[in-house]
Formats: structure tokens, sequence, C-alpha cells
């Protein structure tokens, strides 16, 4: 009789994130492996969960589940003409430097240190994909929708306000209005 993979190996495939004191799996995509492509380079397609976790890490929190699934297979691609921003992944450095963390650090926080009389205010957002008109689409950690994911907000560079724009990062991809 042949045993199965241990729980350690099990755990090393599976991510396990918690949102709300909810916990959350998610299996690795079947095709985020490096493919051959054009002059014998590497293609990545998708991300790993380690580079997600890493981003995790580094942002000080975890992704909805819904948009860590839709990284494990589309990162660094965008919706039509709107650009999500991937986690980094070593795999493929070109395609994913300008990453979720990079935006975080470096635009979103120098826009609240410089522009922002309360940047605490705004804690609660993390971008995650940009349309090029200067406003950001945003989870908002503070309100989470019916599958206890952060619902997502379109946020004005103009006014720092917010609108709710879906109930979560499922219903955002499913979104008929969304742009792009």
């Amino acid at each position: 009789m042949r045993a199965g993979p241990s729980p350690d190996a099990l755990h090393a495939r599976i991510f396990i994130g918690t949102i709300a004191g909810r916990e959350h799996r998610v299996s690795p995509a079947p095709n985020s492996y490096p493919k051959r492509g054009i002059m014998g380079k590497a293609r990545v397609t998708g991300t790993t969960i380690e580079a997600i976790r890493a981003a995790e890490m580094a942002l000080g929190r975890t992704l909805p589940c819904s948009f860590a699934r839709w990284l494990l297979e589309h990162n660094g691609k965008a919706l039509g003409a709107l650009e999500v921003f991937p986690v980094f992944d070593a795999r493929d450095p070109r395609k994913t430097w300008e990453s979720i963390v990079r935006h975080f650090e470096g635009g979103w926080r120098a826009w609240q240190d410089n522009v922002c009389a309360d940047p605490a205010g705004f804690s609660n957002l993390l971008p995650f994909a940009q349309f090029g008109t200067g406003d950001y689409y945003c989870f908002d950690y503070a309100v989470l929708g019916e599958a206890g994911e952060p619902v997502v907000v379109l946020w004005s560079h103009e006014t720092g306000a917010t609108s709710v724009v879906a109930d979560g990062y499922a219903a955002f991809l499913a979104s008929t209005d969304r742009p792009g």
C-alpha cells in the first residue's frame, strides 16, 4: 500500500491565510510552472504561493482569497485596460517588478505622506489596480463583503473619497461595468 503525501508536503502546496479570523485555503494553479517560449527563455504564467506569502509579509496583511487564486493563474496580466498589480515573482522579474508591494510602498504611501492630512484614515485601503487616471481600485479591509473578504472600492486621487464597486474581488471580476 502506497502512503499519501506527508502533512508537511500538503501544507507546502496549500496557501493558508486568515481574513477577519476566518481561515482561507488556496491550492496552487496547475499552470503556474515555467514554460519554454521563443528563444528558449522561460515564460511564467501565474505565480507561486511563496511569492504571494512574501508580498503578504511585506504588506503586513493577507490578500483576499479570491485575489490570491487569481494571482496564482494570472499574475502580471491586465484586465483589459486595467493594470492589476502583480506580486513580485523572481522567476519573471521583468513582468512583476511593478508589484503590489512596490505600488503600496512607493506611490500610495508617497501620496499619503505628501498630500493627505490624515494618512491613518487610509490605512484600511490596499490599492491593487489602476486605470491610468490616478485613481486606484483598492481592497477596503474595514468592510467585509458577504464572502468574508474586503470589498473593492474606487479611490479618487482628486478627493480622497472612496465608492464601493464590488462585494469582493470575485464580484469585481464578474462585474460588467468595470472599466477595461
